[in-house]
């Protein structure tokens, strides 16, 4: 990291920069996405709308510096047209959604710029755990103990304020990824495509799809929404953290048997809480366990599929141990007599 005037040293290292000028990038990323955003609502609603949402904007800011009283930007709105009231209101609701999308993209920018400057690691983190493990010196009996039966749960539960319809939530998570690949410097996807074009098109999308749907929201709703952070992050993430946290106790206590059972695992109300919810039947958490049964399974499924495809590997060029042999033996697949690992 460059010396920058004004930035103390920590020890051997430089402390990266504070304040404003430290989220600064994130800033830049909300102009941006609010300007695409903008650009959608003069094109999709035209300007009298445009102007309407600007100055609304523009007046929110006089109202946080005291220069104006909430009641003066209420009068805007006085008499307004529910026509233009309507608008208005989702363009500000769009515009928070989008602002998170900053707000995650540049807690992933400043985990980076710490860890490239050689910063001691922060607090909550799993590495500073591991640090203040070291410095308190416990013994391997202590360690295993406190282990014992040690579980961590991210719990899914349903929530009034959760009401992103499934087209919402993929198309946010498709507008995270788009500016993911910005932050790393890229102009185009993978395959070719405008990072920017490819914004505005999501973001029309988000405009043009209805927040929440005409019917009220139903347990079997409720469950649905629930299960898409499996796929979206619990399978990717919770074994990963899992062979993590098992790797470094291990490697400081390797004579003590830790974690013989996974320390992080998920788990959900949704379909079965019993706080007096009469909707809560057993139908409804037969449907619940199945569900959630069907998206694990389907999962493991597609990873075993990919497994068969990649492990071509033949009985007649490596050697196989005698345990895979016999477990191959159980599958009678003549065509696949020498692949051993995809039977």
């Amino acid at each position: 990291m460059t010396d920058v005037p004004g930035l103390e040293p920590i020890g051997a290292v430089k402390r990266t920069r504070v304040g404003r000028e430290a989220t600064e990038p994130m800033r830049e990323d909300i102009r941006l996405l609010g300007a695409l955003l903008g650009d959608t609502v003069r094109e999709q609603n035209g300007e009298e709308v445009f102007d309407l949402v600007e100055r609304a904007r523009v007046e929110s800011f006089r109202v946080r510096r005291s220069e104006i009283d909430r009641a003066d930007l209420a009068r805007m709105f006085d008499g307004i047209d529910v026509h233009q009231a309507i608008p208005v209101i989702r363009a500000f609701t769009h515009f928070a959604l989008l602002a998170n999308v900053a707000e995650d993209i540049h807690r992933e920018r400043r985990r980076a710029i710490h860890t490239a400057a050689g910063e001691p690691p922060q607090n909550s983190s799993l590495a500073a755990t591991y640090a203040k493990l070291d410095a308190a010196d416990l013994d391997p009996r202590t360690v295993a103990e406190a282990l014992s039966g040690a579980l961590v749960s991210p719990v899914i539960t349903a929530h009034p304020t959760e009401t992103r319809r499934r087209t919402v939530f993929d198309t946010q998570h498709r507008i995270t990824e788009l500016m993911r690949l910005r932050l790393h410097g890229h102009t185009r996807t993978d395959d070719g495509r405008d990072i920017e074009l490819e914004l505005r098109k999501h973001i029309l999308t988000l405009w043009q799809t209805a927040l929440i749907r005409l019917s009220r929201l139903k347990i079997q709703d409720e469950i649905e929404t629930g299960l898409r952070y499996y796929p979206a992050a619990f399978f990717e993430v919770i074994p990963e953290v899992n062979a993590e946290v098992r790797k470094e106790l291990r490697s400081r206590w390797p004579d003590t048997e830790l974690l013989t059972e996974p320390i992080v695992r998920p788990g959900s109300w949704i379909g079965g809480d019993r706080d007096g919810n009469p909707n809560v039947t057993a139908d409804v958490v037969r449907l619940a366990t199945g569900n959630a049964a069907y998206t694990a399974f389907n999962h493991y499924f597609t990873e075993l599929t990919a497994l068969e495809e990649e492990l071509s590997m033949s009985a007649r060029l490596v050697r196989i141990s005698d345990e895979l042999a016999a477990l191959a033996d159980r599958c009678d697949e003549p065509a696949r007599a020498d692949e051993p690992y995809r039977r």
